[in-house]
């Protein structure tokens, strides 16, 4: 399904106002900006840390955040991504163009980004691969103007296998494509599309699994164990 059709789902669906989003300060956050330069042009949107891999002397953080801010669309004359960082607090994580890892074919809007820092004290939080059905909570959290946590709570409208409608708008989320879509289980997706006055596109991350493990070690390895 091509996103023009999947927002022909999603304009169809009843929108929700947010009736209070919470926005909590925190020393160390899974969902970071992230700014995307091509040309003399910087997006700015959120990632997701889903693992890390700590090796002697180095830590390994993965991010997930939308693919389609890699791919310039047919009528951009902006040309390559020319740098991708992610902004920790006091410090900016560059992601080397190998280290953008995009999966094969359109289906599944995701983004692999790995970063290698000396130390770290992320933690990523758990990652659910079942997402919940319609009707059920779950909560979009993201970076506030202030560099807080904001969170949004949301119930699935509609659902399929690759992706999650919620009800409430996100767009005043700072960076809000990225942001975590989370319940008790774990993170389940990122948004990656958010518009005012529209309900949030949630791209789940079940299908995306193999392609994950593919690239993140420390996911295998808790497979395997687990």
């Amino acid at each position: 399904m091509t996103r023009s059709a999947r927002w022909a789902v999603a304009a169809t669906l009843p929108l929700f106002w947010v009736v209070g989003a919470r926005t909590e300060t925190v020393a160390s956050n899974v969902v970071l900006p992230v700014h995307i330069t091509r040309g003399d042009t910087t997006t700015t949107a959120s990632c997701t840390l889903i693992a890390r891999d700590d090796q002697p002397g180095a830590v390994n953080l993965y991010f997930i955040t939308a693919a389609h801010l890699f791919v310039p669309r047919a009528d951009e004359r902006s040309g390559p991504v020319a740098s991708v960082a992610i902004d920790e607090t006091g410090r900016h994580m560059a992601v080397h163009p190998d280290d953008v890892i995009l999966p094969t074919g359109t289906l599944v809007d995701l983004a692999l980004l790995r970063t290698t820092v000396l130390r770290s004290d992320l933690v990523p939080q758990p990652l659910a691969f079942i997402s919940p059905a319609a009707g059920e909570p779950f909560t979009v959290t993201g970076t506030a103007a202030d560099g807080g946590r904001i969170e949004v709570p949301q119930h699935v409208r509609f659902a399929s296998t690759l992706f999650a409608i919620g009800d409430r708008d996100v767009s005043h989320v700072s960076g809000c494509i990225g942001a975590a879509a989370s319940t008790a289980a774990g993170t389940f997706g990122i948004v990656t599309t958010c518009e005012p006055r529209k309900a949030p596109l949630v791209t789940l991350l079940g299908p995306a699994r193999a392609f994950l493990e593919r690239h993140v070690r420390a996911m295998r390895t808790e497979r395997t164990t687990s």
